[in-house]
C-alpha cells in the first residue's frame, strides 16, 4: 500500500471520500458533500494528477486540482482551482468555497 502524502491524510481525516475520477483523467478523486439544515449545498472534488505517470509527459510529481459545481438561478457553473491547493490549507479552501457559494447566491442541489 502506498504511503499517503500530507494532503491526502488531511482529506481523509476531514471526511473526504476517496474514489475514482469518473472521467478517468486523474489518478483519483476525493469528494466531500457540504450541507446544512436546508439541504445539500455543493460538493468539493479534489483531483490528484501525475502527468508523467499517466502520460509520460512533464515532471514526475503530484499535482492537485479542485473542481466545484454550483447551481445558479440561470445555469449551472463549473469552477476549477489549479494552484490553490499548494498555497492554502484545506480549511482555508473550504472557507473560500463557502464564501463563493454565498456570493454567487447559489441554490441548493437538494432540499
Amino acid at each position: 500500500m502506498k504511503k499517503l502524502n500530507k494532503l491526502e491524510q488531511e482529506l481523509i481525516s476531514s471526511n473526504y471520500s476517496k474514489g475514482e475520477d469518473i472521467l478517468n483523467s486523474a489518478l483519483c478523486m476525493y469528494q466531500k458533500k457540504f450541507k446544512d439544515d436546508v439541504g445539500i449545498k455543493y460538493f468539493i472534488n479534489v483531483l490528484k494528477y501525475n502527468t508523467f505517470q499517466q502520460l509520460k509527459l512533464g515532471e514526475d510529481k503530484i499535482k492537485w486540482e479542485i473542481n466545484l459545481q454550483f447551481q445558479l438561478s440561470i445555469s449551472t457553473i463549473n469552477i476549477n482551482l489549479f494552484s490553490f491547493v499548494k498555497e492554502k490549507s484545506l480549511k482555508e479552501i473550504e472557507t473560500y468555497v463557502e464564501g463563493l457559494w454565498n456570493k454567487l447566491d447559489a441554490h441548493y442541489y437538494e432540499y
